[in-house]
């Protein structure tokens, strides 16, 4: 009778940690992404940036008070970081007790970060076994000075790993600046239009 006992034990250990192996960690139910970026150089020579920086959430409440930093290099250089503390707005959310079949019917919190509210909708992700919330945050980045020479830029959200995820290989985006410089207005190019 004892050798059952242990047996039963057993099995119920190893089905206890195969369910805990297969949940994802703590934190690690969040995923941000760099999803396109708009660049306009203005005539006094600075390059204004706009990243849309995905973020996407399956856990309650996981976020808050965490650090979201954007940064832009040139090359390997770090020429401008952004960063704020998410927060929840408020404590209100159906979202996460949906399943991906009807994922559209859920609400999400809203978040505060970068000085806005950002409103979240409520998708199946597919890193995710429930509903998620999907964010579209819009920094503001102060403006990039043109570097004579630099051909590209790179955008990076979460430079420095500060937020576990679910995907560490989507948090960046490298644009051609070339395509930006061939619309530049130099001032020999301004005279030469009103000659």
């Amino acid at each position: 009778m004892k050798k059952a006992t242990n047996w039963k034990w057993l099995v119920c250990t190893v089905g206890a940690l195969c369910t805990l192996a297969s949940m994802p960690a703590v934190g690690q139910d969040l995923d941000l992404t760099v999803d396109a970026v708009d660049v306009t150089y203005y005539a006094k020579g600075d390059f204004n940036v706009v990243p849309y920086v995905g973020l996407a959430n399956q856990g309650q409440g996981l976020i808050t008070g965490q650090w979201l930093e954007v940064a832009i290099y040139y090359g390997p250089i770090m020429v401008e970081l952004a960063r704020d503390v998410i927060d929840y707005v408020h404590d209100h959310q159906t979202c996460w007790n949906y399943t991906p079949n009807n994922c559209g019917q859920g609400e999400c919190l809203e978040i505060w970060t970068f000085t806005s509210n950002w409103v979240g909708e409520c998708i199946s992700w597919p890193n995710f076994y429930r509903c998620g919330c999907k964010y579209t945050i819009t920094p503001y980045v102060e403006p990039v000075p043109f570097e004579p020479g630099v051909t590209t830029m790179t955008i990076v959200v979460d430079p420095n790993d500060l937020i576990p995820e679910t995907d560490e290989t989507n948090n960046e985006m490298t644009i051609d600046l070339g395509a930006v410089g061939d619309d530049l207005l130099t001032w020999s190019g301004v005279k030469s239009m009103y000659r």
